[in-house]
């Protein structure tokens, strides 16, 4: 079987979304030669992401202006109509036309359902282009039930042509699932999420201030996207002496704050899966979310729910989260325990299976 992985996601800042192409990328590298079966990620020049080319060692493939639009839409599919790969897109765009042997995931659909929280461009772009991505691709690649519940509905999809593969954790997040939880805790409440309005930030940092707790602060790390539209509102917040946006951070920063933050906190109206989540519990960080389908098929009962268009409910939750020990270690327990269901290898025999069907 020969497999071939758009590596356009190289060229990208680090969201979810890239986060998750690479996981994808790397394990179905390493498991090659179990499955018998030779993958290689092909790339732009233009890379950013040095350090994921260590495991991947992209093949370079070059393109003329517009470099980026000309290489994933000619460039690679010409190429890989030389080649006879099959072609896996894990960035959610896929060639349009002239090619029969790939598969696109879509991690959500959120640019059909909420358009206004996107740029006129890039939702203008996607609502054009992703139906016929999604009519033309062998299968549909997407991260959770509810996500393919969305697809199949929005762009008429048969459910026989989505799998559904959950995410996992990468090695650096997978190892702290057996370490002990720290006790040692410190006052801040943790985010992590885009500044992206479906994260719903500016009600979050409004519940925050209104609790007056001059003894606690929130860390929200993410970065901010042009493809996003602008939620002005947050920024009032951007001086206020608890709250401190830290930007994107590593693995590694990510971890030792997960590991001290007092509890989670997400009140997102909308997400795919929602991979914070994921790397809260085996960091042994309490969750507080908003209560949307998502969520709850991630966390289960490891987490409190809240609905995300409810201040008061939001800070009522908060003060309890912030005040009760018991409920604190409660949910990390849960967390730990849950965690365990989402194993990489179980997502890669169901991807597996699906390529041998059609590669």
């Amino acid at each position: 079987m020969k497999i071939a992985i758009n590596g356009r996601f190289l060229t990208q800042h680090t969201t979810g979304v890239q986060r998750v192409a690479y996981n994808f990328s790397e394990e179905l590298i390493k498991k090659s030669t179990v499955y018998h079966s030779d993958v290689v990620v092909y790339s732009p020049m233009e890379i950013i992401q040095e350090s994921m080319c260590q495991i991947l060692a992209p093949k370079k493939l070059y393109s003329a202006k517009p470099y980026l639009l000309f290489w994933e839409q000619m460039k690679l599919p010409s190429h890989i109509k030389k080649t006879k790969e099959f072609l896996l897109n894990f960035g959610n765009i896929a060639p349009l036309f002239g090619l029969k042997k790939q598969a696109v995931m879509i991690h959500d659909v959120a640019f059909l359902r909420h358009p206004k929280w996107f740029s006129k461009a890039f939702s203008f772009y996607y609502r054009l282009i992703m139906p016929m991505i999604a009519k033309h691709a062998a299968f549909i690649m997407t991260v959770s039930e509810f996500s393919k519940k969305e697809i199949v509905e929005t762009l008429k999809i048969k459910q026989d042509k989505v799998i559904v593969l959950p995410l996992w954790l990468n090695t650096d997040f997978e190892q702290e699932i057996t370490k002990p939880t720290n006790s040692d805790r410190d006052s801040y409440v943790l985010t992590v999420a885009s500044l992206d309005p479906r994260k719903n930030y500016t009600t979050l940092l409004q519940s925050f201030v209104g609790l007056n707790r001059k003894d606690m602060n929130l860390y929200a790390v993410g970065g901010s996207s042009k493809n996003f539209a602008q939620d002005e509102e947050w920024i009032l917040f951007r001086e206020h002496s608890s709250i401190s946006f830290l930007g994107r951070c590593e693995d590694k920063e990510l971890i030792q704050l997960y590991n001290r933050a007092l509890f989670y906190c997400s009140v997102s109206f909308y997400e795919g899966f929602g991979l914070p989540t994921l790397e809260a519990m085996a960091c042994g960080c309490p969750l507080l979310l908003s209560d949307i389908p998502p969520h709850r098929e991630v966390a289960g009962d490891a987490a409190i729910y809240v609905d995300p268009n409810n201040p008061y409910e939001i800070q009522e939750k908060m003060t309890e989260m912030m005040n009760n020990v018991e409920l604190r270690k409660e949910l990390v327990k849960k967390g730990k325990e849950r965690v365990l269901l989402f194993q990489k290898d179980n997502t890669l025999k169901i991807l597996w299976d699906k390529l041998n069907y059609y590669a």
